[in-house]
């Protein structure tokens, strides 16, 4: 089976920037879910009681590492590696606000600093691997509202649900195309897994059966990870026809907003 760089995090520049920093050393896992987990977390104490530190993970307390402190190869490519690389040598210095120690790393200020527009944005996420690494609230980030955009990335539970809900679908798509992988190629154009590579029309072009699909999904359903409850009926009912793959995929997963959870 070839290696589909949609399950992979990316480069991960800023993250080992930041255990540098830490004086930590780590293995890294990569995969549909990342479970990077630093030896210890980073603790502070802040003033304001709207931002306190409720969780998170690994080196950030109060935001999900991957979501908000991480970025994909095609995020890195759409400000340059080069650029990418001495924003992190910058952003890597530890700078305490609001409970964040690394403040100066996260998606927000990526955004801001390489003046990233936000049709550009949008264009990796829809159409990239991007959307399997990364919970982006496009709109949300692009609002200039600070106090809401902290409010959703702190929602540290809910993010690394969907993260690793993500994940699983991604896994799903991955089966499928270790199978099929010529017809796969020929039908979406890559090999790799995207929100424009919806698991119906793989159903409906490589003629899978229900039960087919329904091992796939099994197959890689992992214990005590999150998942979607699959709507299996939609891929076989004729509904989704006239849908975009992105809107095909949110019937599957049996939720209305596709792009944030």
């Amino acid at each position: 089976m070839k290696q589909s760089k949609a399950l992979k995090i990316g480069l991960l520049l800023v993250i080992i920037f930041l255990f540098i920093s830490c004086g930590k050393s780590q293995n890294y896992e990569s995969g549909p879910i990342s479970e990077t987990h630093a030896n210890g977390t980073v603790t502070a104490d802040t003033s304001d009681d709207n931002y306190r530190p409720t969780g998170g993970n690994t080196v950030c307390e109060v935001h999900p590492l991957l979501s908000y402190h991480s970025y994909s190869d095609e995020m890195v490519e759409l400000v340059g590696k080069d650029e990418f690389s001495s924003w992190t040598k910058m952003a890597s210095v530890p700078h305490l606000e609001n409970g964040c120690m690394y403040s100066n790393s996260g998606i927000v200020s990526f955004i801001r600093y390489f003046n990233v527009p936000k049709e550009e944005l949008e264009r990796v996420y829809l159409e990239t691997p991007t959307y399997y690494s990364q919970v982006l609230n496009i709109d949300l980030l692009y609002s200039g509202d600070d106090k809401l955009i902290e409010e959703f990335y702190r929602d540290c539970d809910r993010i690394n649900e969907t993260e690793e809900k993500r994940g699983q679908f991604a896994m799903l798509k991955l089966h499928i195309r270790q199978d099929h992988y010529d017809e796969w190629v020929e039908l979406f154009g890559s090999d790799k897994i995207t929100p424009q590579t919806s698991v119906y029309e793989a159903v409906r072009h490589f003629g899978i059966s229900r039960e087919e699909i329904e091992n796939y999904k099994e197959k890689c359903s992992k214990s005590n990870v999150e998942e979607y409850e699959y709507n299996f009926d939609v891929l076989f009912d004729g509904s989704l026809d006239s849908l975009s793959p992105i809107e095909q995929d949110s019937a599957l997963c049996g939720i209305s907003d596709y792009m944030i959870q």
